[in-house]
């Protein structure tokens, strides 16, 4: 059972961890205030869990109490990073159905690039789509999936990715996830992202950071959702996740 009086979710790409030699000057900064016992530190991720774990080694990361992966289609703890929870996955399995989801999208193979085998797993498949095929070609695949039965969401980001996942799947419903088991509310909870895969994220209603060099997906989806509680962050990456951090007193 994870303590602490805040749980801190972020996304790590463009967010956590930005590519310039200041971000990471602005993450060592970071990292010496996201210290348990007060903090519970979680990292919500597009990124396989071998891609993720590499990015963690390599850019210093601090190790997470819990990584959410693959658009939240998997979570793993800290006691246990090889093995995915089953619990999660039990939860996934409900009207998924990945032949039939890998046979809709053949059929758009003109436009779906499928992304290396890597960033596959059983509830999650992944291709890159450029943008000016993006409104048409996902139109197209909902309302395939629906006459399916297959209760799937199309997540698209970054203007080239595109994920089909488990209704029930995604980063806000891993975070309902966590809370449930940790006993925290949305009011002890910080959530941070930069693109449009960390919607859902925000969609819990915890408190929100978005940092200053948050995509325009995202800036369009907070400008008609200003009633949810998130921070816009002047300064990018770490340095923003610092900022907001300050402003939600949670240091």
């Amino acid at each position: 059972m994870a303590t602490g009086k805040w749980l801190i979710v972020t996304d790590l790409d463009d967010t956590l961890v930005g590519p310039c030699p200041e971000d990471r000057e602005a993450l060592r900064q970071l990292n010496r205030h996201l210290q348990p016992p007060e903090i519970v530190l979680v990292y919500a991720t597009g990124r396989s869990p071998a891609s993720a774990q590499a990015l963690i080694a390599e850019a210093g990361l601090l190790a997470p109490a819990a990584l959410i992966s693959g658009v939240g289609t998997a979570i793993s703890y800290e006691q246990s990073p090889e093995q995915a929870d089953q619990d999660w996955w039990q939860r996934l399995k409900v009207n998924w159905d990945m032949a039939l989801i890998d046979k809709i999208a053949l059929g758009h193979a003109d436009s779906l690039i499928p992304q290396p085998a890597g960033e596959q797993n059983p509830f999650k498949r992944s291709f890159f789509l450029a943008p000016e095929q993006a409104k048409t070609v996902i139109s197209t695949l909902r309302a395939q999936l629906a006459a399916a039965g297959i209760e799937a969401q199309i997540v698209y980001s970054s203007d080239r990715d595109l994920d089909i996942l488990p209704i029930g799947a995604g980063k806000g419903q891993a975070v309902r996830h966590l809370q449930e088991r940790w006993g925290f509310t949305a009011s002890t909870t910080v959530v941070c992202g930069d693109s449009g895969n960390d919607q859902g994220l925000f969609e819990t209603g915890s408190l929100g950071i978005a940092v200053g060099n948050a995509r325009a997906e995202l800036v369009r989806w907070l400008d008609i959702n200003e009633h949810l509680p998130i921070y816009r962050a002047r300064q990018r990456c770490a340095a923003g996740l610092l900022e907001g951090l300050q402003h939600w007193q949670v240091l």
